[in-house]
């Protein structure tokens, strides 16, 4: 997974990733803007939202509780704020090199 705020830099590494690996391997690839990566984490929690699995031979189920407003625009103010801190932090370090 690659999270980057320009979009210039998913196209290049999408492109060299697919030149480079198996098809097999590039399914497995995602490239992401900040606001696209908040959208699939929606997604992935809606699809998970419950599900019967089995476990050692028992069949467990698992139900997920739907977030409020408030809390879903907190966990997104929190990730926006690592990610942001995280491309902050590359940055200093490309301009020390």
């Amino acid at each position: 997974m690659l999270i980057s705020s320009e979009k210039k830099v998913l196209r290049s590494a999408k492109a060299t990733a697919f030149a480079e690996l198996e098809p097999e391997q590039t399914n497995r690839l995602k490239f992401f803007t900040p606001e696209e990566f908040l959208s699939f984490l929606e997604e992935e929690n809606a699809s998970a939202a419950a599900k019967e699995q089995t476990v050692r031979g028992y069949k467990v189920k698992v139900r997920y509780r739907k977030v409020d407003e408030a809390e879903k625009k907190a966990r997104k103010k929190v990730i926006a704020e690592t990610v942001l801190q995280a491309l902050r932090k590359m940055k200093s370090a490309e301009k020390r090199d």
